[in-house]
C-alpha cells in the first residue's frame, strides 16, 4: 500500500533548466516532450501547489472516509533467473506462487493469510506487536512494536491526505528543496508543463561517491534525494509523467500516468532505467462508481529475465472487530528466532540454502 502511495505521489524534479546526463537517463524509454517554450510567467512552487490540490481533488475521493478497513485478496507470481556466472551451476529459476488474503486498516494493522509455497501463513500487526505464525512449521515469531504514528487514523481518506500533506510540507517547508518552472510544451498533443524539484545537498570535495546500490535500510527514504521532473497536463494540473534521478544510489526511472476522463489514473507505466536492474512495468487500475480502488493488476520484467506479476481485489468496510488483530500464537505452536523462521520460510522455496543464495537473497535484509 505504502508502496503504492509513493508512486502516485512522488513528485519531484532537476534544479535547473539545462537537462543534465543523469536526468537523460532517466528519460530513456518515457514518454517524449515537444514544442518547448518558457512562460516566464509561471512558478514551479505554483504549479506544484496546484498538482497538490488537483491530486486531492480527483483521487482522494469523499467515499475514502467512510473506508475503516479494506478487505485484500491477492494472488502473486515470481520468477527469478539465477545469476549469469551460476547459471552453470543451476540454469532453474527459482519461482512460486502465493495467495494472500486479509484484512487491512489505515493506521497500519494488518492481519493476512498466506498460502502458496513460502508456506501457510498469518501476517499479524496488532497495536503492539508484530507475529508471522508458519502453520506448516508449526512455529511462530513476533517482536515488540513502538505506537504507530498513524495509530489514531480512522478511514483511508485520513491516509491518504495525511501522506499527501507529509509530502507538500516537506518538498515546501524549507526542508532544503528547490522548485522551478522548466518549461511548456506537448506530450501527444496534451499540453504540459514542467517542474523541477532538487533537494540541496552539500557534498565534501574529497567524499568518495558509492558504488554500491542503495541499501535495504534506505529503500523507503532513498526517494527523498536526488533529482526529480514533473510534467502536468496544463488542464486538470494533474501528472502526466515523472522522471527520477539518484546518480548517488545508480537509481533513475520514469513513470507515465495515463488517466481517464474523471481524471483517475487508470494506468501507470513504470520504466526502471536503473544498472544491473533495467525493466518495465505496468499497474493497472480500477475504481468502484464511487472512484475508490477496485483492483490493482501489477505486471513487471526486467532484462534479466525476471518476472512478478499480482492481481490485487479490494473491497473497503466501514467497520471491524479489533479482536481479529490480536497477535495471539496457536497453541502449541513453537517460538523461534524472527531470523530463523525466515530461514524456514525461504528454504521451502528453493529446498536449500545454497540455492537461496546463489540467486542472491540476503537474508539479513530479507524482511516480511
Amino acid at each position: 500500500m505504502r508502496s503504492m502511495i509513493f508512486l502516485i505521489f512522488a513528485v519531484s524534479l532537476a534544479w535547473g533548466q539545462t537537462e543534465t546526463q543523469p536526468l537523460n537517463r532517466a528519460r530513456l524509454n518515457g514518454p517524449v516532450f515537444h514544442d518547448a517554450i518558457f512562460q516566464k510567467e509561471k512558478s514551479g512552487h505554483t504549479l506544484f501547489l496546484e498538482c497538490m490540490e488537483a491530486i486531492r481533488k480527483h483521487w482522494i475521493v469523499d467515499a475514502y472516509k467512510g473506508a475503516q478497513a479494506a478487505q485484500i485478496d491477492m494472488d502473486m507470481k515470481l520468477r527469478i533467473q539465477p545469476p549469469r556466472q551460476i547459471a552453470h551451476l543451476n540454469g532453474e529459476p527459482l519461482q512460486f506462487q502465493v495467495d494472500l488474503s486479509g484484512i487491512a486498516l489505515p493506521s497500519g494493522l494488518y492481519r493476512f493469510e498466506l498460502l502458496g509455497e513460502l508456506g501457510h501463513m498469518d501476517l499479524i500487526r496488532s497495536p503492539s506487536r508484530k507475529m508471522t505464525v508458519l502453520h506448516s512449521g508449526q512455529s511462530f515469531a513476533d517482536q515488540p512494536l513502538p505506537r504507530s504514528p498513524n495509530a489514531n487514523l480512522q478511514n483511508f481518506y485520513s491516509f491518504a491526505m495525511r501522506y499527501l500533506g507529509k509530502l507538500q510540507t516537506q518538498v515546501t517547508g524549507g526542508a532544503g528543496y528547490r522548485l522551478k518552472y522548466v518549461g511548456s510544451g506537448n506530450m501527444e498533443g496534451q499540453l504540459i508543463d514542467r517542474i523541477s524539484i532538487a533537494k540541496v545537498r552539500k557534498r565534501k570535495a574529497n567524499r568518495p561517491r558509492k558504488k554500491q546500490p542503495v541499501p535495504m535500510n534506505k529503500i523507503w527514504t532513498f526517494w527523498q534525494d536526488g533529482q526529480y521532473e514533473i510534467w502536468l497536463y496544463q488542464s486538470t494540473k494533474l501528472p502526466a509523467a515523472v522522471f527520477y534521478s539518484n546518480p548517488e544510489d545508480h537509481i533513475y526511472a520514469n513513470i507515465r500516468f495515463l488517466s481517464g476522463a474523471d481524471g483517475l489514473p487508470n494506468t501507470l507505466i513504470f520504466q526502471n532505467n536503473s544498472a544491473g536492474f533495467q525493466g518495465h512495468s505496468e499497474i493497472e487500475l480500477l475504481f468502484h462508481p464511487n472512484h475508490t480502488v477496485q483492483q490493482v493488476t501489477f505486471s513487471m520484467r526486467t532484462t534479466q529475465g525476471h518476472d512478478v506479476s499480482f492481481q490485487a481485489e479490494i473491497s473497503y468496510q466501514d467497520q471491524f472487530d479489533p479482536r481479529f488483530f490480536q497477535a495471539i500464537p496457536p497453541f502449541g505452536y513453537q517460538k523461534m528466532n524472527p531470523d530463523h523462521q525466515k530461514l524456514l520460510i525461504l528454504a521451502q522455496v528453493a529446498g536449500q540454502l545454497l540455492n537461496l543464495q546463489n540467486h542472491g537473497l540476503q537474508l539479513k535484509n530479507f524482511k516480511f
